[in-house]
């Protein structure tokens, strides 16, 4: 039994990788020919990553990796709406961008240095999380022009307690209209941070 599910998760993590690889084909002619800065294909960049991160997370259900469950999502991806979200996997960004269509994100910035990330990050315009003024410019941006913004308040992974950063708790007072929080269980907890 545990061959079989070490044979499971490897699959799955190629399959990640070539989901991947198969967006990047598609996302970087949109980076090279500077596309993505037009509204029209930053919207499709985002509906593609929704579309992948939904059939990447249907078919670890159907292969019986995972099982979950949404509660109350008909709130989420409404105009200048801030989500703000526990971080206790390396799953829950994938969990979210595959609920909400065309959400921006704030994403860490290894990420998009990231060989198989990068190009969808670039592609969607999703921000790159840094520690000065920038940050808080752009997403303030997201939301005055009516986009929602999806940001991870602890900054990485949780590991054995939650701190919050002020940032995110800033941009929702001077840039949403509304402020959703979501709290992600997770049980067994795996994919953590510092955790194999």
């Amino acid at each position: 039994m545990i061959v079989i599910r070490i044979l499971l998760v490897g699959f799955l993590f190629s399959w990640f990788g070539f989901i991947c690889l198969i967006g990047n084909i598609i996302f970087l002619p949109l980076i090279v020919i500077r596309l993505n800065r037009i509204k029209f294909f930053e919207n499709i960049a985002r509906d593609l990553v929704y579309l992948a991160w939904k059939f990447f997370i249907f078919c670890k259900k159907i292969l019986g990796y995972l099982d979950y469950e949404f509660k109350d999502c008909s709130r989420l991806g409404k105009p200048s709406q801030i989500i703000i979200a526990n971080h206790p996997s390396l799953l829950d960004v994938v969990f979210i961008l595959s609920k909400v269509r065309r959400i921006n994100c704030v994403v860490k910035s290894d990420l998009a240095k990231n060989i198989f990330l990068s190009p969808a990050i670039k592609a969607a315009n999703y921000i790159v999380n840094s520690e000065d003024e920038e940050l808080l410019n752009k997403s303030l941006s997201v939301l005055k022009s009516d986009d929602s913004l999806l940001i991870f308040p602890e900054g990485t992974r949780t590991k054995d307690s939650i701190s919050f950063h002020k940032a995110p708790f800033y941009i929702a007072i001077h840039g949403a209209k509304i402020l959703t929080p979501i709290f992600i269980d997770m049980n067994p907890r795996s994919l953590q941070k510092g955790v194999k």
